[in-house]
């Protein structure tokens, strides 16, 4: 069967893409947003952990995969505003999940959506501080600015394949793309409205991450007038990867059942 019509009504590429094209009909759809110089095949594998009745989709920033050769994003705004416009039509009930970069940057598409009526089910977040909370002081100094210290500092912090970082043609290709990602972080202001979402949180944070603390996740409850709750996993800033059952199974949790998704639809016809 041809889900092509379906899927168009949901959503449009470029800027989201759908892991795993099913026919439906859907219950809910995930919306997976990537780390600074991450792209959507950094989560290739998590469609085969959510039913087929879940459209799991991912972000592609600019500037990287098949988007290789536009210009990267420069401002928060310009990402966010992108990703509510291309979720479109999309009327399911959506879990946001976004790492680094992809948590504030979730953040920011979770408030627009819910000021456009439009309200997550809820937002679960990995390796982030949360938006008002940034370390005192964090900043990527000279990685944004030499491509030797920017290289220096994906050896020391990871979140590039290995295989990129060990090609120098390869990864002088990608390096644009990357410091554009850490320059939207390093200038993110969250701003003085004291903004929280309607829906729950989860934090993710790795034991061993030296770029975001334990206060700073903490502080994500204080976004949602929901519950939050946070998940300490061992590992550094990129521990998600190696929990993945575990990491999915708290993002299924927020994933409402067919049977959930069918009475919604059927008090919706009704009224």
């Amino acid at each position: 069967m041809n889900s092509a019509p379906q899927r168009a009504a949901y959503f449009s590429r470029p800027w989201v893409w759908d892991l795993r094209p099913t026919p439906g009909p859907h219950s809910a759809a995930l919306l997976l947003l990537p780390h600074g110089g991450g792209s959507a095949h950094a989560f290739t594998e998590w469609p085969a952990h959510f039913p087929d009745d879940v459209t799991v989709l991912a972000a592609q920033y600019p500037g990287r995969g098949s988007r290789f050769g536009e210009p990267p994003a420069r401002t928060m705004e310009e990402l966010r505003d992108a990703l509510v416009e291309a979720l479109g039509a999309l009327e399911l009930p959506l879990v946001i999940f976004g790492n680094s970069l992809g948590a504030l940057l979730g953040f920011e598409v979770a408030w627009h959506l819910e000021q456009a009526g439009r309200p997550p089910a809820a937002l679960c977040v990995s390796g982030a501080w949360a938006p008002h909370a940034r370390e005192p002081g964090a900043t990527y100094g000279d990685a944004l600015w030499s491509d030797t210290a920017l290289v220096d500092w994906l050896h020391e912090y990871g979140g590039m394949p290995a295989e990129v970082l060990a090609d120098p043609d390869l990864l002088t290709l990608v390096l644009d793309a990357v410091r554009a990602d850490l320059t939207i972080v390093e200038n993110y202001r969250f701003g003085p409205a004291p903004r929280r979402l309607a829906c729950p949180i989860t934090v993710l944070g790795g034991t061993e991450d030296r770029l975001v603390s334990e206060p700073t996740l903490r502080a994500w409850a204080e976004r949602t007038r929901r519950d939050a709750e946070v998940h300490l996993l061992p590992g550094d800033h990129f521990h998600f990867a190696d929990h993945l059952p575990y990491v999915t199974a708290l993002v299924r949790a927020h994933l409402p059942t067919p049977a959930d998704a069918s009475g919604k639809r059927a008090e919706h016809d009704r009224t």
